[in-house]
């Protein structure tokens, strides 16, 4: 399974983008801001989205949320990087905010949306699932 990020919007404050799952658009996506993907001297702890890539997803148990969430593995200047619910870019801590586009910078149906996003993981949790991140439609 290829999940794709495409991301569109660029503020100071928030980055937002589309997800696609095997090339089917799923939802919005809301992310701290991007800074480039060299990180090294830009990067702002809790601020700042994650380098576009490619990245490995597992299912696996949250500690901060206690429950499981898709964990994109292997990511350059972080760690504990997922996929979850939340409505603004004070929600994120460098993850990937899944819902509906409601305006600029805000995402709702958060909690439906993540529910989808993880029922489609789970049926595929015995196959390779991959993230890709880029800046672009595609």
């Amino acid at each position: 399974m290829k999940l794709k990020v495409n991301r569109y919007l660029f503020d100071k404050n928030f980055t937002m983008g589309k997800l696609y799952i095997d090339d089917i658009l799923i939802c919005d996506t809301l992310e701290d801001t991007y800074r480039g993907d060299n990180l090294t001297n830009t990067k702002i702890y809790g601020k700042t989205c994650i380098p576009c890539g490619t990245y490995e997803i597992k299912l696996t148990q949250s500690p901060r949320f206690k429950t499981i969430l898709p964990e994109l593995l292997k990511v350059p200047f972080f760690t504990g990087i997922r996929i979850h619910s939340g409505n603004t870019a004070e929600h994120t801590d460098g993850c990937i905010l899944v819902g509906r586009k409601e305006k600029d910078g805000l995402i709702s149906n958060s909690k439906d949306t993540l529910r989808y996003v993880l029922n489609a993981l789970t049926a595929a949790r015995n196959d390779k699932i991959t993230i890709e991140i880029k800046i672009g439609y595609y």
